[in-house]
């Protein structure tokens, strides 16, 4: 499970930068970390 979530990880980023056009790996450990 936690496999599958660290994999999807660069598809959300991917997706992120597509559609709203943010640096999505910044984000996304900012809010994290």
């Amino acid at each position: 499970m936690l496999m599958l979530l660290i994999i999807s990880i660069p598809y959300y980023c991917f997706f992120y930068k597509l559609v709203f056009a943010v640096d999505c790996k910044k984000r996304f450990f900012h809010h994290n970390y």
